[in-house]
């Protein structure tokens, strides 16, 4: 579950970071 949790924020970080 944390794993999913994880790759979310991080596919979001990535956007962020982009962006």
């Amino acid at each position: 579950m944390q794993d999913a949790i994880t790759t979310v924020i991080n596919s979001y970080d990535v956007q962020g970071k982009y962006l």
